[in-house]
């Protein structure tokens, strides 16, 4: 069955659109979004970047690149465009890593590079069910599904003082099983924002070899915790101990990408005959579905990040969307509690682009009909399109209805 949805329509609410509810909550939001015809809607609820003002993606270097697509041609590459997965190997790639074979396969997104991941594991290596923390991103347990995969959860608590209750994750994964699947997310944990540190990295690494476990690590938010070597440095302690990992990453958030779907699966092994059994067996699995990626936007982010002056503008690009989401996190937080609204987000020492409210599903519907402020109904907030004159508007609307 449908859900239906109130809107405020011409000074009236009416019921005016039903949508599919076996439609994850984005995309259940996102279509209500788009029905509520208020002229100034804010719409919390999609991790993508919008600058201040002007409402950009905060990415213009692209805008710089000097490849002709007319001059390159087409070229038949089923993992993808080689010079982009060589950028890709050597972006991903930690320096000290020197024990490690790398590949790397331009994916469709990150999600296409966990599917492909997923599909490898499963019929290469006998894998039978994947694990995701609880909380995750919804579309984990969905691309899982689709691969045939049981699913299992690993409790991913926060405490009250903001940090991670890393003996709970622990906990929570003593049932694993060998050829088990542990997806771990690399920063800015969606939707809590909280990481693992570099010493947590090493016990979930020789807990995952003493089961003889394979993990991937999800890096959709590469770049936007801190920088590109510091956000890297986490695969120094799993390549030390792990003879294998996969690593998924993207550009939707670190180049404004969102809709080109552009991302990477890279695997790192001890064995270089693994690396070419991988390779032949992503070869497959992308042959014989959608053929081969597409090429000329790959060789376009490839030149950002082999030029040297074009990946100094990058850097500088990030390092400013990264500080706005910072800045627009302290201002809701000092606004809220101007209001005298305290301990509301429950995770006020995060990194990326999302806070969580400690709201009732009652009250984010409040947030919406009343005042067409869109939030996941988790409570999950994204500050990526939240520009700061709108934040005395957010927390008036919350304290209405808190208060």
């Amino acid at each position: 069955m449908g859900e239906k949805f109130t809107h405020l329509r011409n000074g009236e609410y009416v019921l005016n659109i039903t949508v599919d509810s076996k439609l994850d909550p984005i995309s259940l939001m996102v279509n209500r979004v788009k029905s509520d015809q208020r002229r100034h809607v804010l719409d919390l609820s999609i991790g993508f970047y919008q600058s201040e003002d002007q409402r950009h993606t905060g990415f213009s270097v692209l805008d710089d690149s000097k490849v002709d697509s007319a001059c390159n041609g087409v070229t038949f590459s089923i993992l993808g465009i080689e010079k982009y997965r060589d950028a890709v190997k050597k972006l991903i790639t930690p320096k000290e890593t020197i024990s490690h074979n790398v590949s790397t396969v331009q994916t469709i997104g990150a999600s296409g590079g966990l599917w492909l991941a997923f599909l490898i594991l499963k019929r290469e290596a006998g894998a039978k069910r994947v694990w995701f923390s609880d909380p995750t991103w919804g579309n984990h347990l969905e691309i899982a599904k689709s691969t045939g995969l049981g699913i299992e959860r690993y409790n991913y608590d926060i405490n009250k003082d903001g940090t991670l209750n890393f003996n709970a994750i622990k906990e929570s994964l003593i049932c694993l099983k060998p050829n088990d699947i542990l997806v771990l997310q690399g920063c800015c944990h969606n939707p809590c924002g909280v990481d693992l540190t570099l010493e947590q990295w090493s016990e979930i690494a020789i807990l995952a070899k003493s089961r003889s476990v394979y993990i991937v690590i999800d890096f959709a938010y590469f770049g936007l915790s801190r920088s590109f070597d510091e956000d890297k440095a986490i695969l120094t302690p799993l390549l030390d101990i792990l003879d294998n990992l996969f690593v998924v990453n993207s550009f939707s958030k670190s180049l404004g990408l969102y809709g080109e779907r552009l991302g990477s699966l890279t695997f790192f092994s001890r064995s270089e005959l693994e690396v070419n059994s991988f390779e032949n067996f992503a070869k497959n699995i992308v042959r014989s579905t959608y053929s081969m990626p597409p090429q000329q936007l790959a060789t376009q982010v490839a030149d950002v990040i082999t030029n040297p002056d074009a990946f100094r503008k990058w850097v500088g690009e990030i390092s400013v969307v990264r500080d706005t989401l910072n800045s627009r996190k302290e201002a809701l937080i000092s606004a809220l509690v101007s209001r005298g609204i305290d301990g509301l987000i429950t995770n006020t020492k995060s990194n990326g682009m999302f806070l969580n409210l400690a709201l009732s599903a009652e009250e984010v519907e409040a947030l919406a009909v009343k005042f067409g402020v869109y939030i996941l109904g988790n409570g999950r907030l994204s500050l990526a399109g939240l520009q700061k004159r709108d934040i005395n508007k957010l927390a008036n609307a919350i304290c209405e209805i808190k208060l």
